[in-house]
């Protein structure tokens, strides 16, 4: 009994079935089945974290039948590929992912967050809920990030972190980027908020719900066009057009009349050019 990589490697613990007789693996893989009816047999292997295998095997009578099983492992599906924020120090904020199985065996998993979530013994900020478990079959289970950005932070900083989901050593880990900017109340453009590049910031929430907040970074007063576009490049709607002063400004999209899918912010501040990717769900 052997697990699907290069190279194999055995499996202990792993259940061969035929009919009403079974036989569990020992540490270097082996196993043996008696008096297994001769003819075709459905052979049927099962191990914890491993996909299931069925097989047909043909069994001569008064002879050995020697045959290899090689086990792979669910992969994981997430439904995010990264997540980005805008959230307030000191205010607590849960976001949820989605982790699928795919497979036919149960898929097991372990989150972790260097740098970001409760292995940082300094000032944590992000923990995954659960942080391990195992998915069944065809299941679709929820992840909740629950956040608490620090006191300590100010306007403007980011925070940045991998969420790293594995199944095991084997498997390829799934690697979602995480990405949060803080915001508080304060008076955009005074000089204690004077920045020092243009940066259009992620829209929150996102996706949303016919409306969303657009935050964007203006290092000098100057002329800033803010403007929606659909995903065949149409415009859709003016958010900003015109002078404004330095510093770090919102603005509200209200989306209502608008259909569900996929829409970019582009910003053009002079030779600045930023798009941002919002989701309008309804």
């Amino acid at each position: 009994m052997y697990e699907e990589m290069v190279p194999h490697e055995p499996i202990e613990g792993a259940e061969v079935a035929v009919l009403y007789s079974s036989e569990t693996t020992d540490s270097t893989g082996f196993y043996r089945l008696d008096r297994v009816p001769e003819g075709t047999n459905e052979v049927i292997v099962t191990a914890f974290g491993y996909n299931t295998v069925r097989d047909s095997v043909v069994i001569v009578a008064d002879s050995t039948t020697v045959v290899d099983f090689y086990l792979t492992q669910p992969l994981i599906d997430v439904d995010v590929s990264s997540i980005e924020l805008v959230l307030p120090a000191s205010v607590p904020h849960n976001e949820i992912f989605h982790i699928t199985n795919n497979g036919n065996g149960p898929l097991g998993f372990e989150i972790s967050i260097p740098g970001g979530g409760s292995d940082d013994p300094d000032e944590p900020w992000v923990w995954p809920i659960p942080g391990h478990g195992t998915v069944d079959p065809g299941v679709t289970a929820p992840i909740t990030l629950s956040f608490l950005m620090p006191d300590s932070a100010q306007m403007g900083d980011y925070y940045n972190a991998n969420i790293v989901i594995a199944n095991n050593s084997i498997t390829p880990q799934v690697i979602v980027p995480l990405e949060v900017v803080i915001i508080i109340n304060a008076v955009f453009g005074s000089e204690d908020w004077l920045l020092a590049e243009y940066a259009l910031r992620p829209n929150y929430p996102n996706p949303f719900n016919s409306s969303t907040t657009v935050w964007y970074d203006v290092p000098a007063a100057g002329a800033v066009e803010l403007v929606v576009y659909d995903v065949l490049g149409r415009q859709v709607r003016i958010l900003a057009d015109g002078e404004v002063y330095a510093g770090r400004h919102q603005v509200i999209w209200d989306a209502g009349e608008l259909p569900s899918g996929i829409y970019f912010v582009r910003m053009d501040a002079g030779e600045f050019v930023q798009t941002r990717k919002a989701v309008l769900l309804k």
